[in-house]
């Protein structure tokens, strides 16, 4: 078998890309549809942590947010039905340390957010010069893993 160039595992690359985020496929499942092995699919996934993106595109800031406001108020309406409604030192911190996070997460932004909008900015380039949003995705792509490296760091 003739080794592929750079362009085409790249094609491969982004096609298995594209199953593993959207389907649900296993990397057998993948490497079987665009005829690799399942060791090139793990590998890639490692390298460019597939993993990781799915898992950070499907827990949104709003999300994570909205878990941690729900968890305060249950923790303050349990203080409440107390007969000394104030919270012990060990509730007091845990308030404390969510509410710090909840105001770190306002303000910063999530690998969803950078995703969400490129991915609107790709579907309105389609409909206007779909070549150029063609040429836009590769980079879209090593934008957002790099941003999930320097989220990680």
């Amino acid at each position: 078998m003739a080794r592929r160039t750079k362009g085409e595992s790249e094609t491969l690359r982004n096609r298995a890309y594209e199953l593993y985020m959207n389907s649900g496929m296993t990397y057998q499942e993948i490497a079987e549809t665009i005829g690799v092995g399942k060791d090139t699919v793990g590998d890639w996934a490692k390298r460019f942590k597939w993993k990781e993106t799915k898992a950070a595109n499907q827990i949104t800031r709003e999300r994570n947010i909205s878990m941690m406001l729900v968890q305060i108020n249950n923790l303050l309406t349990e203080i409440n039905t107390r007969e000394k409604q104030y919270p012990t030192s060990s509730e007091a911190d845990t308030i404390a340390k969510m509410t710090k996070n909840i105001r770190e997460l306002s303000g910063r932004t999530s690998l969803p957010d950078y995703y969400n909008v490129q991915e609107e900015f790709l579907k309105y380039l389609l409909g206007v010069k779909p070549e150029l949003a063609k040429q836009l995705v590769g980079y879209s792509k090593e934008f957002l893993q790099t941003k999930a490296q320097q989220l990680d760091a």
